[in-house]
């Protein structure tokens, strides 16, 4: 089956995806930055805005993949590394506040006893 819709993001390749409660779709790109897709989505969509990456342990995050959205809409974004280049030295997951934003950061950053996160989940 072919998809219903191919939404083109020409800034950096997507590495993880996650609806938030309104249905909008944050992507997670390679260069650190989420892009934030409005519903309703066609091929057309494209991001109407982008969150910058953080700032980690004095380096800027990349490789974003994985996010998860705990009961209060807290958005948890892990973030491998640095490209790979540095073997993890910026990695960590950064927590983000709703409602977000293109200004937004990250409220703090988990970094205790990680190296390279590819993902987040909540489960019992």
């Amino acid at each position: 089956n072919a998809p219903a819709a191919v939404i083109a993001i020409a800034k950096a390749k997507p590495f993880g995806v996650k609806l938030n409660a309104a249905g909008q779709l944050i992507v997670g790109l390679v260069d650190g930055e989420l892009a934030l897709v409005n519903p309703p989505f066609s091929s057309g969509s494209t991001p109407a805005f982008y969150v910058a990456a953080p700032t980690i342990n004095g380096g800027i995050a990349m490789d974003v993949g994985g996010e998860t959205i705990d009961a209060a809409g807290n958005l948890y974004v892990p973030y491998g590394s640095n490209g790979g280049a540095n073997n993890g030295l910026n990695a960590g997951v950064g927590v983000f506040a709703p409602p977000l934003g293109a200004s937004s950061v990250p409220l703090f950053a988990i970094r205790a006893g990680l190296t390279k996160p590819t993902g987040t989940a909540f489960g019992r």
